[in-house]
């Protein structure tokens, strides 16, 4: 985030069912604290359907992204 020039765009993304969308949304939030920016989510985005996201299996939510 500190290179990031201003009104630029972050594209991240965290490929790991152990961090949720909220734990992944506080690390952004941590980051943009520590890299003294403020910063808004453009979009949010997970995996590709063919790879379902079953509600019954957490792991299956692996992919979040975030620009």
């Amino acid at each position: 985030m500190q290179l990031l020039e201003q009104g630029g765009i972050l594209v991240t993304a965290r490929v790991s069912y152990h961090i949720d969308q909220d734990l992944f949304r506080e690390m952004l939030i941590d980051a943009a604290y520590g890299a003294g920016r403020r910063v808004r989510i453009l979009e949010m985005r997970t995996q590709a359907r063919d790879h379902p996201i079953l509600l019954t299996a957490r792991e299956t939510e692996y992919l979040k992204c975030q620009f």
